[in-house]
């Protein structure tokens, strides 16, 4: 009798996680694809500000700012590949963190047009709106850049966090740049 409940039991166990839905495990290969993503979304932003206000290519502050938000997303999408993982390898850091320092000259640029081309805007109609547009789009960007590198030091080998917080500080500090800008 007592082997029945116990084997009841057990096939209860069984049945009940066979049930259950597949959980999804995130992986370096997640973060790595989300970091791309990120970086084409800057690199289309920073071209978009590039060609502004060709004949051509006019870009609208509502298309920069979802642009902006749509960079900021994939920040976000990164952030969450990374918060399951615990400690990366030391190749698998080194492999994220070339990423991130591949990064920082496309982002520098971006943060040069948004200060060079903020007259531009500022000269449109309702300029006070769209400041406050690109402002309010620059911060979420920026929160949601924060956030990533923060997870991403966190889940560094301690012999490499010291490296990933000078190149999170480093991208920080060129983000509070534009943040500035965009202020007064």
């Amino acid at each position: 009798m007592r082997f029945a409940s116990y084997a009841t039991i057990a096939l209860s166990f069984i049945g009940a996680a066979v049930a259950l839905p597949a959980v999804k495990r995130t992986s370096v290969d997640d973060i790595e694809t989300a970091m791309s993503t990120l970086a084409s979304k800057i690199s289309a932003l920073d071209a978009a500000l590039v060609a502004y206000p060709a004949a051509d290519h006019l870009l609208t502050p509502s298309e920069l700012y979802n642009q902006i938000l749509a960079a900021g997303s994939a920040a976000d999408t990164a952030t969450a590949a990374a918060q399951p993982i615990t400690v990366l390898s030391d190749d698998d850091s080194k492999a994220i963190f070339v990423r991130v320092q591949n990064a920082i000259p496309k982002l520098d640029d971006l943060v040069q047009q948004l200060i060079a081309k903020k007259s531009g805007f500022t000269g449109l109609p309702a300029s006070g709106g769209i400041e406050a547009l690109i402002l309010k789009g620059l911060q979420s960007f920026t929160n949601s850049i924060t956030t990533l590198g923060n997870s991403l030091v966190a889940i560094a080998p301690p012999d490499k966090q010291s490296n990933a917080e000078t190149l999170v500080q480093r991208i920080t500090r060129a983000l509070a740049t534009v943040i500035v800008a965009y202020s007064s």
